[in-house]
């Protein structure tokens, strides 16, 4: 499991989509590697810090608040 903001750091907040080659940035149409997803840089989505339980992924308010200038109109 990975937990990501819908936004990376060269695109901005534009996100991706699912598509038949696998997730794709809606800004610049770039494929994201599988491989390479949770992972910081490039045009991945970037990462956002969880806890994954046998039952549950947490998401603390305090990691999505320090998110939140990903999103912020410049």
């Amino acid at each position: 499991i990975a937990t990501l903001f819908d936004a990376c750091e060269i695109c901005g907040p534009v996100g991706f989509y699912k598509g038949a080659q696998g997730v794709i940035c809606k800004n610049c149409a770039a494929p994201i590697n599988p491989q390479s997803v949770g992972m910081p840089g490039g045009c991945n989505p970037i990462p956002l810090k969880a806890q994954v339980t046998d039952d549950a992924v947490i998401i603390s308010e305090a990691d999505l608040v320090a998110g939140r200038h990903y999103f912020e109109q410049k």
